[in-house]
């Protein structure tokens, strides 16, 4: 009676130890997600915020040649002496 005692027992720790060893494995792929997650959201906001400085650099140098092809003085000038 001791030794079936003992083999459940035994049976019972077997499986707690399967499964300790299933829910580590767990959580390295949630820690291994997590960081390829975490590096992709990075990368695509790192990629937004580029692509507005882009924009912004584009729309604010195009205003810088456009402005180059007018001529304050004179411009006000006409308008002063009307």
């Amino acid at each position: 009676a001791l030794a079936v005692l003992n083999a459940v027992g035994e049976n019972e720790l077997s499986e707690q130890a399967a499964r300790l060893v299933a829910v580590e494995g767990q959580l390295t792929n949630i820690s291994s997600l997590q960081q390829r997650t975490s590096s992709l959201y990075n990368k695509t906001r790192q990629f937004g915020i580029t692509a507005a400085l882009i924009e912004i650099l584009s729309m604010s140098s195009l205003e810088g040649n456009a402005m180059k092809g007018v001529r304050r003085n004179k411009f006000w000038e006409g308008a002063v002496t009307k």
